[in-house]
């Protein structure tokens, strides 16, 4: 499993598994459950706090799973004012739209329809917006992992000292790849679960990363 910059409901491990959002009501059959956006949205008020060209290169990612499996089944909706906004997901249960910072401060709740029996959770990831080609600036790789750790830093607070600190960035769905050094050498990128990983610590004077093939995603690694 991927080691992704992670946040969720216990800022002091930072884990991958938000907290319960709603129990299952007693009742079976289709139910709908409002709830305040940023229980179904932590951390995001915070990441909207992070001033913008510090986490330009970053990006907040939530999936929805219901009794660990993706919440496809669901039908969810942003509730503003007296507007009801669909909010899609995708086939792994990723949200498609998140509230915006207007919208959080508006008071947004969320309403969840699905089975009565569902319990829900939140998964969250902190991803990077790097385009996902088969060669990729090295500098702004280093630069994504820069902002990672001052945005966890940020949402973690006085318990910062706490938080995980990422080191490098993952290349998912490519099988292997080289840094090019600014002298035109290349150096070889480990591999971390399987994927090609660059760690600007340890090889120094990158300027690009050259992958077999382009990623799916971009991520980041402990």
């Amino acid at each position: 499993m991927i080691r992704r910059a992670v946040l969720s409901g216990a800022l002091a491990a930072l884990l991958s598994a938000g907290p319960v959002l709603a129990e299952a009501p007693a009742e079976t059959g289709p139910t709908e459950r409002v709830m305040d956006a940023l229980k179904v949205f932590p951390f995001l008020d915070r990441f909207y706090g992070v001033a913008a060209e510090k986490r330009s290169l970053i990006i907040l990612r939530y999936n929805l799973t219901h009794d660990g499996r993706p919440a496809t089944d669901v039908k969810i909706s942003l509730l503003v004012g007296d507007q009801r906004i669909p909010i899609p997901l995708s086939a792994r249960g990723k949200v498609e739209r998140l509230p915006t910072r207007a919208e959080l401060a508006a008071h947004a709740q969320v309403a969840i329809e699905a089975p009565a029996a569902a319990k829900f959770r939140t998964r969250i990831a902190l991803d990077t917006t790097i385009t996902p080609t088969q060669e990729v600036d090295a500098a702004t790789c280093a630069q994504a992992i820069k902002q990672i750790n001052h945005a966890i830093a940020h949402a973690a607070g006085v318990l910062s000292i706490l938080a995980p600190k990422f080191k490098a960035t993952t290349f998912e769905g490519a099988d292997s790849g080289v840094a090019v050094l600014a002298d035109g050498s290349t150096a070889p990128l480990p591999l971390i679960d399987g994927h090609p990983a660059y760690d600007p610590a340890r090889i120094k004077d990158a300027r690009t990363i050259r992958l077999d093939k382009a990623p799916r995603l971009i991520s980041l690694e402990q």
